[in-house]
């Protein structure tokens, strides 16, 4: 497990993973943040598959972000998985796509729900980078490259949520028309 990132929480990578549906990814994702956050594998899958029912986590070509709410006060995980080969992740309602990198967060129902999800909203845009995409399937049978590719893809997150806390400027220094017009007068 890698945990010296500053926005990403602590991450396992399971790379090349052998996996041939959703189900079967999702039993691995089960078992390994089972064992990593001393949970039930059938709670986490459990919550895996709810989260799904509510919508399809697919975020761009070929990658999910499958996240979940797990009881109890824990740390924040991350495991990043990069398939063999691509697998169906659609449900049975949608069009047929196929995700072959599945980066999955577990979090606890305590955890700030607003800074997850503007996280999640900008790994969206991340993982939109089509070279970045590029070069985790390259890597996937290198985990050196694949911790590189992490630590651009959290220093990414940094720059965009600080970019996100940065006031507006320009409303700060306009002044309204009818300041103006007392200060002119």
């Amino acid at each position: 497990m890698y945990s010296d990132f500053k926005i990403l929480p602590p991450t396992i990578i399971l790379a090349p993973l052998v996996c041939f549906s959703k189900k079967r990814l999702f039993e691995e994702l089960g078992e390994c943040a089972g064992s990593a956050l001393q949970r039930s594998t059938y709670d986490i899958i459990q919550a895996l598959n709810e989260r799904e029912w509510a919508g399809s986590t697919v975020i761009a070509d070929g990658v999910a972000i499958p996240h979940a709410k797990i009881s109890g006060a824990l740390p924040a995980l991350a495991i990043l998985c990069l398939l063999d080969k691509k697998i169906p992740f659609n449900t049975i309602d949608s069009d047929p796509v196929t995700v072959d990198i599945a980066f999955s967060f577990y979090f606890s129902p305590e955890s700030n729900i607003e800074d997850l999800q503007l996280m999640l909203s900008h790994l969206c845009e991340i993982f939109d980078s089509s070279e970045l995409r590029a070069s985790l399937r390259r890597s996937h049978h290198d985990e050196g490259k694949i911790l590189q590719i992490l630590h651009k893809i959290d220093y990414l997150l940094l720059k965009k949520l600080r970019l996100d806390q940065v006031p507006d400027e320009s409303a700060a220094t306009t002044v309204p028309a009818a300041e103006k017009e007392s200060d002119e007068k």
